[in-house]
């Protein structure tokens, strides 16, 4: 009986790397602007590290200066951008940042600094969202509170939130909606926000194959020790009462044993954030997670949280897409990349960041209308304008007799326009009084209808307060004006 075979053809799938090498250029563009000058052929040694959510790009580069040439040029602050290319020039950019450190030591210049993401640390963020999608969050912010940035690659997520950040940095508002979304997000070399599903791009230009451009594979491991199985969330105190949400993995803690989170957030003020927030945390710890480093040949193109493709079957990396989290491009001559793969070890500076955001999140937050100065009242001593009240034992309070009254403080004259306030008082039987504030030393005064509360008013520069008493029974302890 003869044989049957199939007839059918197969393509086999070869990944080939790029078949040129990446050409880079580095560039400084002056603090005044009109000079940009070309670094790529003095540096001695640098590095551009960069990556997704959890990292801000930075870079450090050791200069040639025997000429003196650059002996003062820079001092902090000038842009520095990172052009490559799979081409005869190097004309797309793939990173931005700020000097932010200019050293001299034998004839050589350092230059150390940050992504120009890393401003979004400094700025914080005082803000309520009811039941938002995450991106519109995120739109909002960027209108808000970094309006140089855009958004065109901002994505739709499909989880709605409810979230209140008291004076946040903006950079963890980023993550916290990164957690809750399964999302990812970066700033590009375009100032361009990316916010985008996590693992859902390829890189199909890009490919780190061995015996090809590869150069080695760093320590690449499951790594149990980053195993969180159990979550307990600790949220803002809703009256006197806590606010507690644990949720575990009994797969998990079966294969592995019990391995507790403990997360305390006074930013989560409801059980439905609780609930998203640990959930998301139990998905991406309860199992141990694949991690290490590779190094190849310089990749012109990657960017972060981009999936490449990757082959070295000798280090038990199957030919696949793994999930790129951080990528530093190494200069000595030539260029050549490591990516760190789908998650970094817990260095010394995760754990500080950690902890100093969760003493953040744990301190009261006493300024939620974001005002930038206070003036306050104790009433211990004499001060303002008496119409039927007084101040005795450091109580504010109508003379005897007396059911209403009025006090009006002294002026105070500030150096800009006040635009805003937030007025507060604490006492007994309050319920009645009036309250007004003028920005014209009292020739016209705006009512505070009610207190803790933002006032838009009209500009002036000279702040006056008037308070009308409407009981005997009112007396004011101490006042205070929170003002920008």
């Amino acid at each position: 009986m003869a044989s049957v075979r199939s007839l059918k053809r197969v393509k086999a799938a070869v990944w080939k790397p790029p078949v040129y090498g990446a050409l880079y250029k580095i560039e400084i563009t002056r603090l005044d602007g009109t000079i940009t000058d070309d670094i790529t052929d003095i540096i001695f040694e640098g590095e551009v590290i960069d990556g997704v959510t959890d990292t801000i790009g930075n870079f450090s580069f050791t200069l040639d200066n025997s000429g003196e040439n650059y002996t003062g040029v820079w001092s902090g602050g000038e842009i520095l951008r990172l052009y490559i290319d799979y081409a005869t020039s190097a004309t797309t950019a793939r990173f931005r940042g700020r000097i932010e450190k200019v050293s001299y030591q034998d004839q050589k210049i350092k230059i150390i600094g940050r992504s120009y993401s890393a401003k979004l640390l400094d700025i914080t963020v005082t803000q309520t969202y009811s039941d938002m999608e995450t991106s519109e969050i995120v739109k909002d912010l960027l209108d808000n509170y970094a309006s140089d940035i855009t958004y065109t690659n901002v994505n739709e997520s499909d989880t709605n939130v409810t979230i209140t950040w008291y004076q946040k940095p903006f950079w963890e508002c980023i993550r916290e909606l990164c957690h809750a979304s399964g999302f990812d997000a970066y700033v590009d070399s375009n100032l361009d926000f990316h916010y985008f599903e996590s693992g859902t791009i390829n890189n199909t230009t890009e490919a780190v194959v061995h015996d090809s451009n590869l150069f080695e594979v760093g320590d690449f491991a499951y790594d149990h020790s980053l195993i969180k199985n159990r979550i307990i969330i600790y949220g803002a105190n809703i009256g006197d009462l806590p606010l507690i949400y644990t949720t575990e993995d009994s797969g998990s803690i079966s294969d592995y044993g019990i391995k507790e989170l403990i997360i305390q957030d006074t930013n989560i003020v409801t059980m439905t954030q609780a609930e998203e927030r640990a959930d998301y945390e139990l998905n991406l710890s309860k199992d141990p997670p694949l991690m290490g480093d590779v190094t190849s040949i310089g990749l012109a193109t990657i960017q972060p949280g981009e999936n490449v493709r990757i082959s070295a079957p000798s280090s038990n990396l199957n030919p696949n897409y793994y999930k790129i989290l951080t990528y530093k491009h190494k200069f000595e001559g030539f260029m050549k990349t490591t990516l760190t793969i789908e998650k970094e070890p817990k260095k010394i500076y995760h754990i500080l960041r950690d902890r100093i955001s969760n003493e953040q999140n744990i301190a009261e937050m006493p300024n939620p209308n974001e005002m930038r100065f206070s003036w306050n009242f104790d009433f211990e001593s004499e001060t303002g304008n008496h119409t039927n009240t007084e101040i005795i034992d450091g109580v504010l309070k109508t003379v005897s007799g007396q059911t209403t009254g009025t006090w009006i403080s002294d002026v105070k004259t500030l150096d800009n326009n006040v635009i805003a306030c937030d007025l507060r008082a604490a006492g007994t039987a309050l319920s009645g009084t009036l309250w007004y504030v003028s920005t014209d030393s009292g020739q016209t005064w705006q009512t505070i209808s009610n207190l803790n509360t933002n006032k838009n008013l009209i500009h002036g520069k000279n702040l006056r307060i008037k308070v009308e008493l409407k009981s005997a029974s009112t007396q004011i302890n101490s006042l205070c004006l929170l003002y920008r």
